[in-house]
Formats: C-alpha cells, sequence, structure tokens
C-alpha cells in the first residue's frame, strides 16, 4: 500500500556534457490509458528534476 502523502524525486544530473549540449532526456510515464511525456535538460551547471506524488 502506498501512503497517501509518498512522493519520489527524479533527477537527471550529466555526468558529461556530450558532443552537442545540453544534455535532453524525455520520461513518458503511462498510467492506466494515460501517458505524460516530460522533458528534462541539464548541463554541467544545472540539473532537472520532477516530484512523483501518489494520488489515491
Amino acid at each position: 500500500m502506498i501512503d497517501q502523502n509518498d512522493s519520489f524525486i527524479l533527477v537527471m544530473h550529466a555526468e558529461s556534457i556530450g558532443l552537442i549540449p545540453p544534455n535532453t532526456v524525455l520520461l513518458i510515464i503511462q498510467y492506466g490509458t494515460t501517458h505524460y511525456e516530460i522533458g528534462f535538460e541539464g548541463d554541467m551547471q544545472k540539473s532537472s528534476a520532477i516530484v512523483l506524488r501518489s494520488k489515491r
């Protein structure tokens, strides 16, 4: 059972800048028949994060 106040923080942190900075990633979350697409971007000075909270 997941407590209603549970939350998770997902952080994208670059370990290198690669050939073409900034680093990007696409997070796809599927919940039943609904899906969400969230884009992240980061470099050596900044990271991206999202907070996922459980919902009843």
